[in-house]
């Protein structure tokens, strides 16, 4: 058993495999998630998450996650305000970032990706950001910035900025499970548009753009929390070691 939240935050998902079939749990992914269903919350609803702030945000992803029709889930998401919420236990594998590979020291060339690799090895958090659709979901313009994308260094566009307020939850979700993760060697962080897989593989760039150019990886001091944040660099066909 491993859930690391309260029973009241907790919005279990289908959508997961149980167990790590043998794999050794040494990642952690950041993506971000759209709260697109803005349907009538029923008692039903609210008795699944008891949300403890006016903020619904991380509720309402976590219920999309909740339905087997979704096809995925991750670990916990986390909303605008700072709420939480946790869809499957640690011990499990959540359907958040499909196949992948990374070399056994965190950087170097790529080693062949293989189905659900990624998902075994990680633990996957959602941050509740529209990313460059920030306008279809009514996000304020003044709560987004103006940045390019490493995959289209040229295009600027707006992109949703990521309040104090979750990444001081993301801060302590991050050390608080920490000790879940492999203790006798590195433990990675990356973000979902990292993630290479048997479908990206030979392209210039990723297939995802999540968390995007809005998100400050310097915003938590990764290496003292005991993590070693890496990306995937397209151009020289290597991870490295992310500089923040």
């Amino acid at each position: 058993m491993s859930w690391i939240l309260p029973p009241d935050q907790r919005v279990e998902s289908p959508n997961i495999s149980k167990g790590r079939a043998g794999v050794l749990l040494d990642t952690l992914v950041i993506h971000y998630a759209v709260d697109g269903d803005n349907s009538e919350r029923g008692e039903s609803d609210q008795q699944a998450f008891a949300a403890t702030t006016p903020s619904v945000d991380a509720y309402d992803v976590a219920r999309l996650f909740s339905r087997r029709t979704r096809g995925a889930s991750a670990h916990f998401v986390v909303g605008r305000d700072g709420s939480m919420a946790q869809l499957c236990e640690l011990d499990n594998t959540a359907w958040h970032a499909g196949g992948g590979a990374l070399p056994d020291e965190g950087t170097g060339p790529l080693r062949k990706p293989r189905p659900w690799l990624m998902n075994r090895r990680s633990i996957g958090i959602e941050l509740c950001n529209a990313g460059w659709a920030w306008e279809r979901v009514g996000i304020p313009a003044e709560q987004t910035v103006k940045a390019a994308h490493p995959a289209r260094p040229r295009k600027l566009r707006r992109w949703e900025a990521y309040p104090d307020r979750l990444m001081a939850s993301l801060r302590h979700l991050a050390s608080s499970i920490r000790p879940h993760f492999n203790e006798h060697g590195p433990v990675f962080v990356l973000g979902h548009e990292d993630v290479v897989n048997r479908d990206t593989l030979g392209k210039k760039y990723g297939g995802k753009v999540d968390p995007g150019p809005a998100f400050d990886w310097s915003a938590i001091r990764w290496r003292e929390a005991g993590y070693t944040p890496i990306f995937y660099n397209y151009d020289r066909k290597r991870w490295e070691e992310r500089p923040c």
